[in-house]
């Protein structure tokens, strides 16, 4: 068999047996959207802690900025 049609055979093979074009089972390319799904939400926890936590601080800190820009 030459090389071409044992690739067209591999990948037939392959994908019988649950791996994707790429070489990657489904589960494994689902497991990037997975982690990249979790840290987008953590960064949105932490960002939201951070806003509650420091609002205040924040709002002073603007609200002189923006005082001394009108001046």
């Amino acid at each position: 068999m030459n090389t071409a049609c044992a690739r067209v055979a591999s990948a037939r093979i392959g994908r019988a047996a649950g791996t994707a074009a790429d070489g990657t089972r489904g589960h494994e390319r689902g497991q990037g959207l997975v982690e990249a799904a979790l840290t987008l939400g953590i960064a949105v926890v932490v960002a939201t802690i951070a806003i509650v936590v420091f609002g205040p601080q924040l709002a002073a800190i603007l609200d002189f900025i923006g005082a001394q820009v009108q001046q």
